[in-house]
């Protein structure tokens, strides 16, 4: 279920998303088993004319989301979950035309972003903080039939974490062929599930030809 409330006279976005895998252990005390969630806003950023009398016409926006994808509580009560992309039948993982689904942030833990986005006559320009754990029904599932004094040391204190700090630069050289260019500084904490961190610097290039 998606919904999407815009206030153009605010230039302020709001939007949600909410699904439910496979199906709940009672509809009226327990509608949110399996429940995954989306949230996120917009906020158009006016930017002063002076600015744009030297670099032309300019729109930024303010953009945040939250994603939740970590297994409901409940399944202490029950089994292990294999997270929303997937079942128990279908342990890889569900696919469309041999491509696999899921989000990009991951489909077992949270992620939450905060990016400015600038808005220029050939393209874009996306300064962002990025932070996720792709992954955390992995040590939630160890909890399932058994106790936390057999979990505390090993696991309370290593989910794995991301942190991004990036800049993305997207340019249009004609309408249909675009060129983007991205910098990150990655940050990933635990990556074992242990005391490990790690760093690493990315950059990246892409180009699109829109037929």
């Amino acid at each position: 279920m998606f919904a999407d409330w815009q206030f153009p006279k605010g230039g302020f976005e709001f939007y949600g998303e909410l699904g439910i895998d496979d199906f709940t252990s009672d509809k009226v005390s327990n509608p949110f088993h399996t429940a995954i969630y989306t949230i996120g806003a917009k906020q158009n950023i006016p930017i002063s004319n002076a600015i744009q009398k030297y670099t032309g016409e300019l729109k930024s926006e303010l953009i945040f989301e939250w994603n939740n994808f970590e297994m409901s509580q409940d399944f202490q009560l029950q089994w292990q979950y294999t997270g929303y992309y997937s079942h128990g039948s279908i342990s890889q993982g569900y696919t469309h035309k041999g491509q696999i689904l899921g989000a990009g942030s991951g489909a077992l833990g949270n992620s939450q972003f905060l990016g400015y986005r600038v808005y220029h006559q050939h393209g874009s320009v996306l300064i962002y903080y990025h932070r996720f754990c792709p992954d955390n029904n992995y040590i939630l599932n160890k909890a399932v039939n058994d106790v936390a004094s057999n979990l505390y040391t090993p696991y309370y204190k290593h989910y794995k974490t991301y942190r991004t700090y990036g800049l993305s630069v997207t340019q249009y050289v004609t309408k249909r062929f675009l060129l983007n260019i991205s910098a990150m500084r990655l940050f990933i904490h635990r990556p074992l599930y242990d005391d490990s961190n790690s760093q690493e610097f990315r950059l990246e290039l892409s180009a699109k030809y829109n037929f």
